[in-house]
């Protein structure tokens, strides 16, 4: 288990403290714990198959719960739906040919990854229409 605490002034200018504890299994992240002035601000907790991949998240923040179910395909992401205080989404992810990433479709927009020329994604477009839009 890792722990440590930082301290900074937030925008009211009043004494903010804030404290995180990671907790580890093995290589593995299993739970996120940020404090806030001494009371449990969020909790992000995760779980992985077998092989390691994570498979799931689950969010806890002020009364709020969103989930995300991760289905993978060897060792990519296919689709992922996300369960946002009862709202359902489901994302569907594209790759190229050499398992690059290329895309994911959300509800009926499709939105491709620009990249820059080291491969960084560096902005999403949708493509509606045969038209690129920001």
């Amino acid at each position: 288990m890792f722990e440590y605490c930082k301290t900074y002034n937030h925008y009211d200018c009043t004494k903010q403290h804030r404290y995180y504890r990671l907790t580890w299994e093995g290589r593995e992240l299993v739970e996120y714990k940020e404090y806030k002035n001494g009371t449990i601000y969020q909790i992000i907790t995760y779980k992985y198959n077998d092989s390691g991949y994570r498979t799931y998240k689950k969010i806890e923040s002020e009364g709020n719960i969103k989930e995300h179910f991760y289905y993978l395909e060897g060792s990519k992401v296919k689709c992922e739906e996300i369960n946002d205080n009862g709202t359902i989404y489901k994302i569907f992810y594209t790759y190229d040919i050499d398992g690059s990433l290329i895309s994911f479709k959300l509800n009926t927009e499709e939105y491709f990854y620009i990249r820059n020329l080291q491969g960084d994604i560096v902005s999403c477009k949708i493509v509606n229409d045969m038209r690129l839009k920001e």
